[in-house]
């Protein structure tokens, strides 16, 4: 029965997989066979299929829960009180299928820390190497903020776009798109958020080396973890046309 986050329709993290282009998927879903409630993960399989699957070991690992919001989905819960997050080391498989082209990037999930920073994804590496960092930051309420990292001059910050619906503590569907030196939209449970345009540069991931975090920043040090749900968390290679991205929307919780 389709169940997440949907209202009569096929799942959210299955319809994501009819685009095709997708550069991950993290559908806390496809856990339901390997972890029973309140397991620690210790990987989540990128559902792509481009192999770019997450793992952490210890105390650093979130925690599973089936069926956890209305819909039926399960959820993978960050809290960072003890700094959890899931890694995959650096590679250039998936540097060299971005490398300045635009990405969306779809945010299911919930902060339940009105406060700080706190990193849903980033690919970047302080000294030089630029890359994106999506997060929740408290901006007068606990925001999507997504920006575009560099400590090269010559980079710039790209675009700096974040979402005013606040998210704490409420499940919230965020599609954010990012097109290099040209714009990027936020879209929060339907409506347009925020459209901004972006300075020059050399465009997401070219050449970064860096680790993929989810639920952390790894800027000169492991920092800024969630405190949070993800239920899905995904990123396509392109930015989707409106058609495409409402028909997404429409019909899901919250929108």
């Amino acid at each position: 029965m389709p169940t997440a986050l949907s209202k009569g329709r096929a799942p959210l993290g299955e319809e994501l997989r009819t685009l095709g282009k997708l550069l991950f998927l993290f559908d806390a879903n496809d856990l339901n066979s390997l972890y029973s409630n309140t397991a620690s993960v210790n990987y989540w399989p990128d559902s792509s299929g481009n192999g770019f699957g997450v793992s952490q070991t210890g105390t650093a690992r979130p925690t599973f829960y089936p069926n956890f919001d209305t819909f039926g989905n399960a959820a993978v819960r960050f809290g960072a009180g003890g700094g959890q997050h899931m890694i995959m080391a650096d590679n250039d498989n998936m540097d060299n299928l971005l490398a300045g082209a635009p990405i969306t990037t779809f945010i299911y999930g919930r902060s339940l820390y009105n406060g700080l920073s706190q990193a849903i994804w980033s690919k970047y590496t302080s000294g030089g190497n630029a890359g994106p960092l999506f997060r929740y930051r408290n901006i007068g309420a606990t925001e999507i903020y997504a920006e575009y990292l560099s400590t090269n001059a010559a980079d710039s910050v790209q675009y700096n776009v974040y979402g005013s619906t606040d998210c704490n503590g409420v499940n919230s569907l965020a599609i954010i798109d990012y097109t290099p030196t040209s714009v990027a939209h936020s879209f929060i449970n339907g409506s347009v958020d925020t459209l901004v345009t972006s300075a020059g540069g050399s465009g997401l991931f070219a050449g970064n080396s860096s680790s993929f975090y989810i639920g952390a920043l790894n800027a000169g040090g492991v920092t800024q973890f969630l405190n949070g749900d993800i239920y899905i968390l995904g990123c396509y290679i392109g930015a989707l046309d409106t058609t495409t991205r409402r028909a997404l929307e429409i019909g899901r919780a919250h929108v």
